[in-house]
């Protein structure tokens, strides 16, 4: 567990404040999961006191909520800009994906809040949004095509097919390729790209 770095307190904006906290969370989570995070740690961190934490946050378990929203809202972004501007290669936004729920232990507190009934109720819009885009780009490529229009309901489980994967391989991915005798590193990146060809195989079909 990283050590706590007593970082100087200076005035700053609520919106500042808050986004530092969420950062400083972020790292703290990759090093050491939701189980590991105390704010006392993040408040030596950022330079603020324990209890401005809990005035932005509520709770420990309110910051990992916020942690969780934030942190799914820009992953969300990224890959929403990367369809928007141009033809993004289907394996680096699955890789970037994936380090954000695996590296970044994103999967291990959406777990830990799903299990303890914590997720926000505004949690379906993060994927709707992306469904969205995903959507707009698949029409728009069948209409350039002479084609028909895909049903939304399609793109929505090619969406749902992906994050499920990509979720369950952040947590339980190494322990089942394993018990396949697939344990080395090029046996995740043969399923990335397994994954990632056929999804470009169905929403291009």
């Amino acid at each position: 567990m990283p050590e706590a770095r007593r970082v100087p307190r200076r005035r700053r904006s609520a919106d500042e404040a808050r986004l530092q906290i969420l950062e400083a969370a972020q790292q703290r989570l990759a090093a050491s999961g939701p189980e590991g995070l105390r704010l006392q740690e993040i408040a030596a961190d950022v330079g603020v006191s324990h209890p401005a934490i809990l005035h932005h946050f509520g709770s420990r378990e309110g910051l990992l909520e916020a942690l969780a929203s934030h942190t799914a809202e820009r992953l969300n972004r990224e890959i929403a800009a990367r369809l928007e501007t141009g033809e993004p290669a289907l394996r680096e936004i699955l890789a970037m994906t994936r380090d954000t729920l695996a590296s970044q232990g994103q999967a291990r507190l959406l777990a830990w809040l799903a299990l303890s009934g914590r997720l926000a109720s505004e949690s379906p819009e993060i994927l709707r949004g992306l469904v969205d885009v995903a959507h707009r780009r698949r029409v728009q490529h069948r209409a350039e095509a002479g084609g028909v229009a895909p049903e939304r309901e399609d793109t929505i489980h090619a969406i749902l097919l992906v994050a499920l994967s990509l979720f369950a391989d952040a947590l339980i991915g190494d322990l089942l390729r394993a018990s396949l005798g697939h344990t080395s590193a090029s046996g995740e990146d043969a399923f990335r790209d397994w994954l990632a060809a056929l999804l470009e195989s169905h929403l291009a079909g």
